[in-house]
């Protein structure tokens, strides 16, 4: 994943979820100081309009490093740091993405009701997951910088000096890619 798709992944997914958790507290926890108010906070609109206006750059960001990024993880056959939280928050995807734009054309109430408990809860997990794959995976990456550092200091490709360091011999190590 390239710095700038990082970027716009964390950038949409900052406003995205940050307009949400706003709007959700004015809608549902504030009462509004004039009784005849159709909003509870003036903003209200505001922070609607930039939570829906945003959802379809998240979605773009989401959509632009799922080639190289999602689907390449998901090939791979090993468990890598961060799997987990990456495939637990691109399942909480499609049920958030579909419940917002279904909350926008449904016009039964209590349909509309279980769709923003769906979305709201969705959302919120997916947050919360997107944030925990972001620390795993930037100690991960930190993790791998110093052992790589720590190998060249020592003249060794990072595989090799893994390997001196678990004690095991270079013609037991099955062959593989060294970086």
């Amino acid at each position: 994943m390239t710095p700038l798709e990082r970027f716009m992944l964390s950038l949409s997914t900052a406003i995205v979820g940050l307009s949400g958790l706003v709007h959700a507290v004015m809608k549902y926890l504030m009462t509004p100081v004039d009784p005849y108010a159709v909003v509870n906070h003036p903003l209200q609109p505001w922070v609607l309009d930039t939570h829906v206006l945003a959802a379809p750059l998240m979605i773009f960001a989401v959509g632009l490093i799922a080639q190289d990024h999602i689907l390449a993880q998901l090939r791979m056959r090993q468990n890598g740091t961060g799997r987990l939280s990456g495939l637990l928050a691109l399942w909480c995807l499609l049920p958030m993405l579909s419940t917002g734009y279904l909350i926008q054309v449904t016009t039964n109430e209590s349909l509309r009701f279980g769709f923003v408990i769906i979305h709201m809860s969705t959302g919120g997990l997916y947050l919360i997951l997107f944030a925990a794959h972001l620390i795993i995976s930037r100690r991960a990456a930190a993790r791998r910088k110093e052992v790589a550092a720590l190998a060249a200091a020592e003249g060794l490709t990072t595989d090799a000096w893994m390997r001196q360091r678990r004690g095991v011999s270079a013609e037991s190590a099955p062959a593989g890619r060294t970086t």
